[in-house]
């Protein structure tokens, strides 16, 4: 990168100018009584603005002939910033060159970092981008070393910025061209430097129209502008409008484009400094022949060439060729076009691209190299004896060679080592961040449940029979938790191995059938066939019963979620071998991905088809643990879409040798019978679903419509007591449900969990977002993830509200209150609107295909108004008719366009058609039977009899008001 190949120029550079400073505060030719800054003062008052360049030349040879450095000094500082304003710049590098030298004679640090910044500047307007950082660095680091923030020093550091920012601009780096831009602003509005702030300003406003930023470009060349302004500086004004004007240029508005450039040629026209003076001449010529005015962007290009020519700048004559060529072309004369052509490519390759490459690599080859010239004569002078250095030098060289490459293989092995370890800290923290995520969730939404039917039930006055229902709702989330807690709780104690495990003996095979039943039952609830096998009916061995009921447990839940309806699941117990049992567990599936299996045992893992079923993560590590804990293994066979298989094997017998307890089936100690318990609760679960899906036909003419969306039946069912009394109440168990069911009743609001199978609430949004027929229904999100991360994504997917569970049920309703209160507005809103431009629809319409609002509500409304336009005396025209070229349903259209304006379709129709008349009415000369059959009545008397309906005046009457004036 050049930044690090300019800080070690500027390091060797600052020893150089270090040794000089050292070695001239001991020569004997500066008289130290002498008062430099008094001199100096007294020169500066004598070389005003006034003052020839050929009387400052004499003076010049004349101090060099008496030796007066400290007066040529001034006049090589003086005679450089001149040479740059009329753009010699060659000259300009001489002169500063000489500058540089008599400041280092004197160890004037503020005079070396401005003689340095001047030959960046140099350098940068003769597109030597290399040489012109070099030196701004340079002077960087000197004034960054010698000067404090306030010393009048620092000035030379901004200076520096200001140098580094344009040469990055030029090269094309923008963001860092930015970045030295703001650095000096900021120190120029400390010391509240109106030009400082100007320059940095217009800088800044141009990396932002390089990056195709105007607006902001445009703002920070209006605060340059000012600041101009108050610094009264007619250069920095012309170079504002510039600017401006180009910003006009690039949005196609020729006149005010060429009135900023107006103003900047008139400002710039007296001023000697030719460089900048062409960009408004070269933009003046441009906009001419834009503008067809072919005699004066003559003139002008001309005029632009030959000053180009004259101070020799490359990338000026690029852009004079260019729009000759252009010219030329327009005019028929292709054989001079293409030379122009040829020529201006030729120039930009040549001189900008080569020089910008190649200069910065010759810097830096001829640096090292002359680095070297020195070294090497340095070495010459100080060691007599360099032989015998060189064979220690080859020794030692070999010696660090070796050192090195066992570092450099080291450091390999290190950094692949951290690499790794880095990558397993990072997929633990993923993990562990995805479990606590999930387990917040699990957590709650049973608390939801609970509390808030607790509210309910101490608030108001409930039936018996629905304080049982609640009271059965309490309970099941109540188990849920505490099945949840348990089951993390035995995750530790088999991690820390707290307690023992205790060790039965006896028939595994008629403990796993007992299991099995139970599972049976919710398997036939889902259309699951679940079949039990076993090689023997009898297989003694040492097993731990609560393992195994862990084990099957969460080997079964799985199983079930994952197989759809119709599908079969297996259980079978084998012997591989006399001291072996093999269980095998297998469903008919959606089975597991590829990429899944790898890790489908680990701590907090959430498979790729988490959407489809949510979990904690801890499920299948949870039984890993325990076969691991009976000295067993597990594994697992899956293909993608054909179900899963997971084997376990144990060993028959226990490596204790002890004496263990038979198990007894009829012990009342049995832990099967609490499983017959979750069992139950689940298919009181299942039941309630249907319960509720099922009760979900209301009037929705008259209540608002309110589609719920939640794949925990005690949460829907909690929303919907709270909400059933004041709207009709639609039931939904997941995304997709949910898009099906809103598509097909059109509800007012959606209210929706976002951890839901198969789509979540984000995509829902979205998904209801992008679609034309739902986009206008809003959407609350309901959530246990209270992040402000997961409030931002819900925002952006198009969520109108984000309520964190468990929430409050009058925040809920009252939020639900607001919404709708919106809406109504909105109604009216939309209704004032079509009043506004339903004449002007067909126009636009026809104009592009552009969308007329940037509302999706407001287009949707047009569109349907520009159809009953343009068929307004089409007799077919009916709901039906826009409907079909809507690609909507009947039913689907009249509740789009009464939840977005408050009106049925037909009543549009006839609003329309009256206002059309009306129109027709005040403004023609037609008589009523004309009219009626524009508008789309061919039946006079419905026609009268309608407007009179919907205006309270026959046409008659109202076409003799409307001649009133009336």
């Amino acid at each position: 990168m050049p930044m690090r190949i300019n800080k070690g120029c500027c390091s060797l550079l600052l020893l150089t100018v270090t040794m000089i400073l050292f070695v001239s505060c001991h020569s004997g030719d500066v008289d130290p009584m002498i008062d430099i800054q008094q001199k100096k003062d007294s020169i500066y008052a004598l070389l005003d603005s006034s003052v020839s360049t050929d009387y400052i030349k004499s003076e010049l040879l004349e101090s060099v002939q008496k030796e007066d450095r400290l007066s040529s000094m001034i006049y090589y500082k003086i005679l450089g910033k001149r040479m740059r304003s009329e753009a010699q710049f060659i000259e300009s590098v001489h002169f500063n060159r000489k500058y540089l030298e008599e400041a280092v004679f004197f160890n004037d640090t503020l005079e070396i970092t401005e003689a340095l910044n001047n030959l960046g500047t140099d350098f940068r307007r003769l597109s030597m981008f290399s040489e012109a950082s070099n030196y701004h660095y340079k002077a960087l680091n000197i004034s960054e070393q010698y000067s404090k923030k306030h010393d009048p020093g620092f000035r030379g550091y901004i200076y520096s910025l200001n140098g580094l920012g344009n040469v990055s601009l030029s090269l094309r780096n923008y963001n860092e061209a930015e970045s030295f831009f703001r650095e000096a602003l900021n120190h120029e509005l400390v010391q509240d430097n109106n030009l400082g702030k100007a320059i940095n300003y217009a800088n800044i406003g141009s990396c932002f129209e390089l990056r195709n930023q105007y607006d902001s470009a445009r703002y920070f060349y209006n605060k340059s502008l000012e600041c101009n302004i108050r610094a009264g500086s007619a250069l920095g004004k012309g170079l504002c409008y510039t600017h401006l004007g180009r910003l006009h240029e690039i949005g196609k508005d020729f006149i005010k484009a060429k009135e900023q450039y107006k103003l900047a040629y008139d400002v710039m026209f007296e001023k000697t400094d030719k460089w900048h003076w062409l960009e408004p001449v070269i933009s003046l010529a441009r906009i001419n022949f834009y503008l067809n005015n072919y005699s004066d962007f003559l003139k002008l290009i001309s005029q632009a060439e030959s000053t180009a020519k004259e101070i020799k700048s490359p990338e000026h004559l690029v852009q004079v060729y260019s729009l000759q060529s252009e010219y030329y072309e327009q005019k028929g004369d292709y054989e001079k076009a293409f030379e122009l052509f040829r020529q201006s490519e030729l120039m930009q390759d040549s001189t900008v691209n080569l020089v910008k490459a190649n200069e910065f690599t010759d810097f830096r080859i001829n640096y090292e190299r002359e680095k070297g010239r020195r070294q090497i004569k340095s070495l010459e002078e100080l060691n007599l004896k360099k032989e015998k250095t060189n064979r220690y030098t080859l020794i030692i060289a070999g010696l660090v060679f070796c050192i090195l490459f066992f570092v450099f293989i080291l450091g390999f092995y290190i950094f692949r080592q951290r690499t790794k370890t880095n990558k397993i800290l990072k997929d633990i923290e993923r993990f562990r961040s995805n479990f606590y995520t999930y387990i917040t969730h699990e957590f709650r939404t049973p608390i939801t449940v609970i509390q808030g039917l607790s509210e309910q039930m101490e608030n108001k006055e409930l039936s018996r029979e629905t304080q049982l229902e609640y009271l059965k709702s309490i309970r099941r989330q109540s188990n849920n938790l505490l099945w949840l807690v348990n089951d993390i709780m035995d995750i530790s104690k088999l991690k820390s191995r707290v307690n023992k495990p205790d060790w039965k003996q006896g028939n595994i095979v008629v403990y796993i059938n007992m299991l099995s039943e139970t599972f049976k039952l919710i398997a036939a609830q889902k259309d699951i066939n679940l079949v039990f096998q076993s090689e023997k009916e009898d297989i003694e061995m040492d097993f731990v019963p609560f393992y195994i009921d862990k084990i099957i447990n969460n080997l079964m839940s799985n199983a079930i979620k994952n197989t759809d309806a119709g599908g079969e699941i297996y259980i079978n117990i084998a012997e591989p071998s006399e001291d072996l049992i093999s269980i095998r567990v297998s469903d008919t599936g959606q089975g597991i991905d590829e990429e899944d299996l790898k890790n489908i045992f680990s701590l907090f893992y959430q498979g790729s088809n988490v959407k489809s079923n949510v979990g904690s993560g801890v499920g299948l590590y949870f039984t890993e643990l325990l076969v691991k804990g009976m000295n067993g293994t597990i594994d697992v066979e899956s293909v993608k879409g054909e179900g899963a298989t997971f084997i376990i094997q144990f060993p028959k017998r226990t490596k204790s040798g002890s004496r263990l307890d038979f198990w007894n089936i009829n012990s009342p100690m049995n832990p099967i019978f609490p499983i017959v318990d979750s069992i139950q609760s689940r298919m009181e679960d299942i039941n309630n679903e249907c319960s509720m899906l099922s009760d979900e036909n209301k009037d929705v003419d008259e209540k608002y419509c309110i589609l719920v969306v939640e794949d925990n039946n005690d949460v829907i069912n909690y929303i919907k007591t709270l909400l059933q009394d004041q709207y009709n109440v639609i039931l939904a168990n997941n995304g997709r449900e949910a898009l099906a069911k809103a598509s097909e009743a059109m509800p007012d609001i959606i209210v929706s969990d976002i951890m839901m199978p198969e789509i979540d609430g984000y995509e829902l949004c979205t998904s209801i977002r992008e679609s034309s027929l739902l986009n206008h229904i809003p959407v609350i999100l309901l959530t246990a993830k209270s992040s402000v991360e997961d409030k931002i994504q819900g925002l952006k997917s198009g969520a109108e509200a984000y309520l964190k569970k468990p929430f409050d049920a009058e925040e809920l309703l009252l939020l639900i209150e607001n919404i709708l209160s919106r809406r109504q507005l909105l109604k009216e809103k939309y209704l004032t609107k079509i009043e506004q431009h339903v004449s002007d629809i067909r126009v636009e319409s026809e104009k592009d295909d552009k969308p007329y609002y940037d509302d999706d509500k407001m287009n949707f409304i047009l569109k349907v108004t520009r159809i009953i336009d343009e068929n307004i005396q089409n007799p077919a025209l009916t709901t039906s008719f826009i409907a079909s070229q809507l690609y909507m349903s009947v039913s689907q259209l009249n509740r789009k366009l009464n939840a977005i304006i408050g009106c049925s379709t037909s009543n549009h129709i006839i609003h329309i058609k009256m206002k059309k008349a009306k129109k027709l009415l005040r403004g023609s000369e037609m008589n009523i039977t004309e009219i009626a059959e524009l508008c789309g009545y061919y039946d006079l008397p419905y026609f009268s009899k309608t407007f009179k309906k919907m205006t309270g005046y026959t046409p008659t009457q109202y076409q003799q008001l409307s001649d009133l004036d009336i």
